[in-house]
């Protein structure tokens, strides 16, 4: 009985863990969405009409990231600002060239941790603080990891 209790135990530790490890993927590919769409801004490829956007994805990722940094009672709203956030960069980048979103389109794990999260039904009640990034910020990627933290690494 005890090493069937113990099997149990480990198994639901691993799940954890394996959870824990899936929701870091999407944080840190999410990361890289908005380090992609300031770098498309700032080379001119996409238009700094859309700083806004990456602005309000920054400020969900900052979330994201705090969420999940909190303690594991929060994995549920790290999933939904970081999925958030990046459904943000990759409309924006796939209005500008389809072929600069496939990478970070959502794979079925993710979307597997977004209908755990119930993300559909709660992506328009995610608060943030609107007010836009200063563009010397938000146009300079060592200016953003300085002032704002959008990974677990």
């Amino acid at each position: 009985m005890k090493t069937i209790l113990f099997i149990f135990l480990t198994s639901m530790f691993f799940l954890s863990n394996a959870q824990e490890d899936l929701v870091r993927l999407l944080i840190n590919k999410t990361e890289i969405s908005i380090h992609k769409l300031q770098k498309e801004i700032i080379a001119g490829h996409i238009s700094t009409e859309k700083k806004n956007e990456l602005s309000l994805s920054i400020k969900y990722q900052v979330k994201a990231v705090e969420a999940f940094k909190n303690n594991q009672q929060n994995i549920i709203m790290a999933i939904n600002y970081s999925s958030k956030a990046r459904e943000i960069a990759i409309d924006v980048l796939g209005n500008y060239n389809k072929g600069l979103t496939e990478y970070f389109i959502f794979n079925d794990g993710e979307k597997q941790l977004q209908k755990n999260a119930d993300f559909l039904s709660q992506k328009n009640s995610l608060m943030i603080d609107s007010n836009q990034i200063e563009e010397s910020i938000l146009l300079s990627a060592q200016e953003l990891s300085n002032h704002y933290k959008i990974t677990l690494n």
